[in-house]
């Protein structure tokens, strides 16, 4: 279970620790004595009943006499007089009822430890009207953190009998923003350690929020991808930022395990092959003195990522050394030019403009570090012309969109079909080098994506992120 959630079930009444004293060995070494406890908690007019072991390793014991909880790490004299705890028991016990009978449940649950918000929530589930459990789940459910729901199967199937028609309709209308048609994208991400999707009810319309949550945990995750009927959404919810598809497994169709390549092992495989030394090497020619801002959005650090998703990408595809370097030079100008950050499609032709002017200094530069014949170092080479013609041209069209990339192909007649086809299976892995690092902004979108090899390296682009990171 990855989060601390805390059941009725895992508690273990202190009187049954002293009643077994063998069995809890461990704990009795660090509880008072049976009769130094019972003076402690007579004196403060305390119920051995209401005490527990957790299992917990941080707070092994707790307070818990419902609705109060309040976790203990020990128990003794000389703690309960300096965190005052017998007052902060009498003061749950006080507050806590009060605020059940006025139904401020959402105040309620905001002065509970978050670990037993599973626990309180299943024990005054079936004690309130019908009228209320719906807006209870979703009070609770928006407070919970990530991993803690585990709520009760016989509370899951109830619940969603309690939606408003009120509710229904704003579910449905937050739902067509989306899509007009009767159905809806959704995804799910998972590691080894999550509930599988078969079990599990919260997926997402964002793509993103799937790949975070498949990538959390630096544990080797899944991605998928299902389509729902709209009518049997169970609920939509915005309040996290996470745009969370509530839905019964048996409500979801066509379902797909999106293949993403293991962020670890391309690496691993990336080192052992020489493209990482090639990275490094092409990494030198990155300076913050080309950029406009150089730690903005795009600049530096954007640079770094995508030239190794194009190294990626180029040994997915085993280009050769002179594509690689296309690619690599690209990678390294292809936003230098840009006067703003906003959404636009000359900063291509802008960043040629720049790279004119100090070619000079900057020339491209061929590096292979993949196929050379000495391993201790790397080779260099110049650019051959059509090289250059190259690297420039998808600088200038890398923004201006598939379209006008492929008319503007057309019109070089001193490209042979071969070279035109090589120039055109450059563009898009460029062209999703760089859409790919967009995870920056929490923002992915596989229908842009034009490659098979770009759509498998959603994980690898977001683990990227922590390693390369925005200054």
């Amino acid at each position: 279970m990855l989060s601390n959630t805390i059941h009725e079930s895992d508690l273990v009444p202190l009187y049954k620790i002293y009643e077994d004293e063998e069995k809890y060995e461990s704990l009795i070494k660090i509880l008072p004595p049976l009769e130094e406890a019972g003076i402690l908690l007579e004196k403060y007019k305390l119920s051995f009943r209401d005490f527990y072991y957790t299992g917990s390793f941080l707070d092994r014991f707790c307070y818990w006499k419902f609705p109060t909880y309040l976790s203990l790490p020990i128990i003794n004299e000389e703690f309960f007089s300096l965190m005052k705890i017998p007052e902060l028991i009498n003061e749950g016990n006080r507050i806590l009822p009060k605020l059940l009978k006025e139904k401020n449940y959402k105040e309620f649950f905001y002065l509970m430890d978050d670990k037993i918000f599973l626990m309180v929530f299943n024990h005054l589930y079936w004690n309130i009207s019908k009228e209320e459990r719906y807006e209870l789940f979703r009070t609770v459910y928006a407070l919970l953190e990530y991993g803690h729901f585990e709520m009760n199967e016989r509370i899951l199937k109830d619940v969603f009998n309690h939606r408003t028609d009120k509710r229904l309709k704003a579910i449905r209308k937050e739902l067509d923003k989306i899509t007009k048609k009767s159905t809806i994208t959704i995804y799910r991400g998972e590691t080894e350690e999550s509930t599988p999707y078969q079990n599990a009810l919260s997926w997402t319309t964002s793509l993103y929020h799937a790949v975070f949550f498949a990538n959390r945990y630096e544990i080797k995750g899944r991605l998928y991808q299902a389509e729902v009927e709209k009518e049997n959404v169970l609920d939509y919810i915005t309040g996290r930022n996470e745009q969370e598809v509530l839905v019964s497994s048996e409500d979801l169709t066509n379902i797909q395990l999106i293949e993403q390549v293991d962020p670890k092992e391309e690496n691993q495989a990336l080192t052992e092959k020489g493209y990482i030394e090639e990275f490094d090497y092409y990494e030198t020619f990155i300076r913050a003195s080309f950029f406009r801002k150089p730690f903005g959005i795009h600049g530096v650090n954007h640079t770094k990522r995508v030239l190794f998703l194009c190294l990626s990408l180029s040994h997915a595809y085993q280009l050769t050394q002179s594509e690689r370097s296309i690619l690599a030079n690209c990678a390294i100008f292809h936003d230098t030019g840009r006067k703003h950050d906003r959404k636009c499609t000359e900063h291509g032709k802008w960043s040629v403009e720049k790279y004119l002017k100090v070619e000079d200094l900057s020339p491209f530069i061929s590096l292979n570090a993949v196929t050379q014949l000495n391993k201790n170092e790397v080779e260099t080479d110049d650019f051959y012309p059509f090289e250059r013609e190259v690297t420039l041209f998808l600088m200038e069209y890398h923004a201006k969109g598939d379209f006008a990339t492929k008319e503007a192909i057309k019109q070089y007649k001193t490209w042979s079909t071969e070279d035109k086809e090589m120039v055109w299976k450059l563009y898009e892995i460029f062209a999703d080098a760089d859409a790919l690092d967009r995870v920056r902004f929490k923002q992915l979108n596989m229908t842009y994506l034009r490659t098979e090899e770009a759509k498998k390296r959603l994980l690898f682009a977001n683990e990227l992120i922590k390693t390369i990171r925005e200054q």
